[in-house]
């Protein structure tokens, strides 16, 4: 008998031992979301004023762009956003080889979130949203409207850390294609797949201005240029700035990475590994954060 009453207690206290590891086990479990979660993504908790770019995974230097017009002025360009209802789209590689990425107002967007992962992606310039009307159109902007399923994108997270926008109204997934934005029947390839950049707040629609914007004055002296000169910067605030001497055609000369102080700074350039040729040039001051191009002024080269 006591062998008997033993072999229970023991066989009890096991199952106790059972029934608690598993009610643990399961009260854990049942607040965890599922690891094949696909529709997670981490802008559950995006704030609107917050500005984006959307860099496509083939090529981060494409970017979601609205569609523009440029002229050429020297040493640079100067572009001219198409802003009106059903503008169209673009996929735009606005930097080149021999300028540095300049981000542009046009390529900035916003998320304004509709609940349950989905949102409209909202242009900071010309404060439209992406919209398509049916299942074959082409993405345009147009006037925001919560009500337009056209308007409604479900962001989801890939495994591999990439965005894909999915509109609610048709199905398909924002990609790119010969440098346009389209929509698509969702696979596998890598222009469905974007990664998004916060990138500066600025003033405009729907955005939050710098409660202390970047104010410099740009001098260069000598100039004109032989071998060497010095760039004179005044800052109004301490930034950390990229420093590019360039002749004409933008071959970059010098380059060098400064934080600003507050006041006068005096930054001296090599110009002298040039063309003989060359007759003109120019010095830009970049932020390094964002790229955004703070001054740039021409200078001669003497011969």
């Amino acid at each position: 008998m006591k062998t008997n009453s033993i072999s229970n207690n023991l066989k009890n206290y096991a199952l106790s031992v059972f029934v608690l590891f598993f009610s643990a086990s399961f009260a854990m479990n049942a607040n965890q979301v599922p690891a094949d979660n696909s529709n997670d993504t981490s802008l559950n908790q995006i704030d609107p004023n917050l500005q984006f770019l959307l860099r496509n995974k083939t090529n981060e230097r494409k970017l979601i762009s609205l569609d523009f017009t440029f002229i050429y002025v020297p040493y640079s360009l100067v572009f001219n956003p198409k802003v009106e209802e059903g503008d169209s789209i673009l996929v735009a590689e606005l930097g080149s080889s021999l300028y540095n990425e300049q981000i542009e107002r046009f390529e900035k967007w916003r998320f304004v979130n509709l609940g349950n992962s989905v949102y409209q992606i909202i242009n900071i310039e010309s404060a439209k949203a992406i919209d398509v009307e049916n299942n074959n159109a082409t993405p345009i902007q147009s006037t925001p409207d919560t009500a337009d399923a056209g308007q409604r994108w479900e962001v989801v997270t890939e495994t591999n850390g990439f965005l894909r926008f999915v509109n609610q109204q048709t199905g398909k997934a924002l990609a790119f294609e010969d440098n346009k934005l389209v929509q698509s029947t969702i696979n596998s390839n890598a222009d469905q797949q974007w990664k998004i950049d916060e990138t500066i707040r600025e003033e405009g629609p729907g955005s939050i201005p710098e409660i202390n914007p970047i104010e410099l004055d740009l001098v260069i002296a000598p100039n004109p240029v032989r071998d060497f000169t010095t760039a004179v910067i005044n800052s109004n605030q301490e930034v950390t700035v990229i420093i590019e001497g360039r002749s004409w055609g933008a071959k970059l000369l010098d380059k060098k990475e400064v934080t600003l102080a507050v006041g006068e700074n005096r930054i001296q350039l090599d110009m002298r590994n040039r063309f003989n040729t060359t007759r003109f040039g120019f010095v830009e001051v970049i932020r390094k954060r964002n790229g955004e191009r703070l001054s740039l002024k021409t200078i001669r080269f003497q011969q």
